[in-house]
Order: structure tokens, then C-alpha cells, then sequence
């Protein structure tokens, strides 16, 4: 039998995805039923702010961004400055994505208006390095709401990730696979990540790779793929993207 090729790889992956997205959407409803309208008209904040290690591939993510906004039909804002982050100017916006932000990169202030404007009931999608953002201790609320903190990571390799929904089939994927400290209790695993598929993983087992966290109220989305270029080229990827927009607007 031959070897499966990418593209083989790619579709099984994509059709495992529309049984997570099936069972996202019954998650989303049950928790937000007033609010079921998608992402037509949204309009959402893309902060790539870095005050540590900067990723090259944001530039990638922002341009995935700018086409799934196309193809949703929602308007998207990208932005490094941390003055954004007031009450007034977070209230334009239905959710918040951290694109590979890393670092101590809000004030006392700008942390405070964004726990209220989650409080409000908008939601955050964090993608990639945002669990190595605000990690120095200071901001214990957003390490709760983000659900891990980054500890490690190996080389960039191939791994094994199981979805979570019944029936999905697991695939494979290449990208930089972070190792977590201090994880949530009340993590939602939406695709594990199995350590013993690729090599030095500090870590065991199955763990989370995607997942979405709910604390006091509050809603995230954390996608841990996405640190190469080739990521956001992925059907995949771009699927995960719709669908923790779509929960941290709360469609």
C-alpha cells in the first residue's frame, strides 16, 4: 500500500475538523443561545504585540486573518499598541485574537479594561505563543483564562493529534509543539496531541493542543499551532481559526 501523501493527509484531517466544528457549535449554543448570528458583520482586534521572542510567521497569520475575513464577511483590526486596550476603544469589538504575542506586553491599566471587556461577554482566541504571554506572574487572571503557560518546546516536527469528537479521525501535522506548566483544571480538549509521536517532548501521553477554557464567565480559545508559515496556509489551521473566532464572538 502506498505511503499517504499530504493532500490524503490534509483531507482526512479536514473532515475531523467538521465533526470538532459540529460539536463546537452545540457547546457554543448551550452557553450563549442568544447569540448565534456567526461571524457576518464582527469585528474583531488582532493583537501581535511581542516584548519577548517575535515570531516571523505573523506576518502569515495576519494575511489568513485578512482572507478568512473575506470569506466570513467580518471586518479585522491589527494592531502592536498597547493603547488600545481602554475600555472605550476595546468596546468597538466583538473578540480579541493574541497572534503569537509573547511577553509582559499590557500595563496595570490596560489588563484591567481587558478583564472587563471579557467580563462583558466577548471572548479571547489565542493562537500559537499567547500562553507565553504575560507569563511572569503578573497577570495570574489572563494565565487562568488562556488555560497553560508555555514551558518548552523541540525542534519544528511531525505529530500525531487525536481530535476529540466522536468519530473524528486523527491526522498529522508539522509545526512547533509546546510543552505546559500550571494547566487549567477546566480546559476543554478539542485535539490532544499524543508526546510520543515525534522526539523530545518533556512531557507523556495525550495532552491538549487546542482547546477551549471557560473561568468565572469568561471564554477562551487557545490554538497551539501556528509558529510557521505553513501553518496558516492549512485548511486546517484556517478551520481552527473560524472556529474559536466564532466561540469568542460566542456564534
Amino acid at each position: 500500500m502506498p505511503a499517504p501523501t499530504f493532500s490524503r493527509i490534509e483531507s482526512v484531517a479536514v473532515r475531523s475538523l467538521r465533526w470538532i466544528m459540529a460539536a463546537l457549535v452545540l457547546v457554543s449554543l448551550a452557553a450563549h443561545p442568544a447569540q448565534a448570528e456567526g461571524l457576518q458583520g464582527a469585528r474583531i482586534l488582532v493583537m501581535s504585540k511581542t516584548a519577548g521572542f517575535r515570531h516571523a510567521s505573523i506576518p502569515a497569520g495576519q494575511g489568513a486573518l485578512l482572507e478568512i475575513a473575506r470569506e466570513e464577511g467580518f471586518t479585522v483590526t491589527f494592531t502592536e499598541d498597547a493603547a488600545q486596550f481602554t475600555d472605550e476603544r476595546l468596546g468597538q469589538y466583538d473578540a480579541v485574537v493574541f497572534l503569537n504575542t509573547t511577553g509582559d506586553m499590557l500595563d496595570q491599566a490596560q489588563q484591567a479594561s481587558f478583564e472587563r471587556y471579557v467580563a462583558a461577554g466577548r471572548g479571547l482566541l489565542g493562537i500559537h505563543a499567547a500562553t507565553d504571554t504575560e507569563t511572569d506572574g503578573g497577570w495570574p487572571w489572563y494565565n487562568a483564562l488562556i488555560g497553560a503557560k508555555f514551558k518548552s518546546h523541540p525542534a519544528i516536527q511531525e505529530a500525531r493529534l487525536i481530535p476529540s469528537a466522536p468519530g473524528a479521525s486523527e491526522f498529522r501535522f508539522t509545526d512547533e509543539w509546546y510543552d505546559f506548566a500550571d494547566a487549567s483544571p477546566s480546559r476543554r480538549a478539542l485535539v490532544e496531541i499524543d508526546r510520543g509521536s515525534y522526539e523530545g517532548s518533556g512531557a507523556t501521553g495525550r495532552e491538549p493542543i487546542v482547546w477551549t477554557n471557560e473561568v468565572a464567565g469568561a471564554r477562551a480559545f487557545y490554538i497551539g499551532l501556528g509558529h510557521t508559515d505553513e501553518s496558516y496556509a492549512s485548511p486546517v489551521m484556517r478551520a481552527f481559526i473560524v472556529q474559536g473566532l466564532r466561540y469568542a464572538v460566542g456564534d
